[in-house]
């Protein structure tokens, strides 16, 4: 637990009768809480979830919150550059109250005007009340256009995309 962000595993080890994976277990919460599978994305505002399969040896992990967290909103600045030059990305999350200091984790990664991969960047970044902040250099040869910058919040796995121009000075 950090700030509001509870983060949960779930773990089987097998039995020695060689069980194969659980099924349908319930977890009940002392209190509804915003509840996101970090497998398989929102389960709801709930006190209660059941999860379908726990497989033998493989951790299941859950994230609750008290209130909605929101999304990742993202903003470049400047939103346009020279090739050579840099930029700074900076990542909130819409529904993060200013007195949260629970750890928002962010994967990101920047995709060229072709919509292939460039990963240079960090792949991924932390930040103390869903805030964080990180340069981007684009290379002299870096082709002109449109790119984005697509970021996934680890937890809710909610996410959003910014563009970036980048032209020839």
């Amino acid at each position: 637990r950090k700030g509001t962000v509870e983060l949960t595993a779930l773990f089987y080890d097998p039995d020695p009768w060689g069980l194969k994976a659980m099924t349908d277990v319930t977890v009940k919460l002392p209190a509804k809480r915003f509840v996101f599978d970090l497998r398989e994305g929102f389960k709801g505002h709930t006190d209660q979830f059941t999860v379908k399969v726990l497989k033998p040896g493989y951790a299941h992990f859950f994230a609750t919150y008290p209130k909605d967290p929101g999304k990742p909103v993202a903003t470049i600045e400047p939103s346009t550059v020279n090739a050579g030059e840099q930029v700074t990305a900076k990542i909130t999350m819409s529904g993060v109250s200013a007195d949260e200091r629970g750890v928002f984790s962010y994967h990101t990664r920047l995709l060229k005007p072709d919509g292939s991969w460039l990963d240079t960047i960090p792949w991924s970044a932390q930040g103390v009340d869903g805030k964080v902040s990180f340069p981007i250099r684009f290379a002299h040869d870096d082709p002109e256009g449109d790119w984005t910058l697509r970021v996934r919040e680890i937890t809710t796995g909610r996410r959003t995309d910014v563009r970036i121009t980048v032209k020839k000075p």
